[in-house]
């Protein structure tokens, strides 16, 4: 023991180096736990570079598909607009159309009243006819001239009021037509609000 060292001076060195091995134990857990803190700031770094990245890619496809979307926008307009453009075109056909109907469903029945006449006609000529041939008689046989013509005469009528009967169908048929072409048209018209709906 130093004899200049009291005892008191002992025990206070002593303290102080218990304090020393303390502050160094704490230096030791200090200096791991900054190890520790210096790793985990580098992964920290590394994984928000990653996440700036991952930003900056998400930022990327984001402005992608806001252009995208102008452009579907945009064609979706100049389709709509297309499209009322037809609808215009179609709903002016279709007064068009009715108008021609009407007017073909007048024709129809004056040529209906036009061919019933001729059949009445054609009827009263072929009972005259009848009447002249039980009437005259012998002088049909002494005039065969006279029967060859009435027969040709008849023949023509015949094909007269054959040909009006065939018009009149081709008009009716025609009108028939058109009239079945009405639904689809009239569908057809419709058919952009119906798309719009389901859309």
């Amino acid at each position: 023991m130093n004899p200049t060292i009291t005892p008191e001076q002992t025990k206070q060195l002593a303290s102080w180096v218990g304090q020393r091995d303390l502050i160094l134990v704490d230096i030791s857990n200090l200096r791991t736990e900054q190890e520790k803190l210096i790793k985990t700031n580098l992964e920290l770094a590394a994984s928000n570079t990653e996440i700036q990245n991952k930003i900056q890619q998400s930022v990327g496809r984001l402005q992608e598909l806001y252009d995208r979307e102008k452009d579907v926008v945009k064609n979706v307009s100049v389709e709509l607009a297309d499209l009322r453009v037809e609808k215009t075109q179609l709903e002016t056909q279709l007064e068009d159309l009715k108008k021609e109907i009407g007017l073909l469903e007048c024709e129809r029945i004056t040529l209906v009243g036009m061919f019933g006449d001729l059949r009445s006609v054609h009827t009263d000529i072929l009972g005259n006819a009848n009447e002249m041939n039980k009437t005259v008689g012998d002088t049909v046989k002494l005039n065969s001239q006279s029967t060859i013509e009435i027969r040709n005469l008849l023949t023509d009528i015949k094909g007269e009021v054959q040909k009006i009967h065939d018009v009149n169908s081709e008009n009716v048929d025609k009108t028939n037509r058109v009239i079945a072409e009405i639904p689809r048209i009239v569908f057809d018209s419709h058919k952009p609000q119906i798309i719009k709906k389901i859309n």
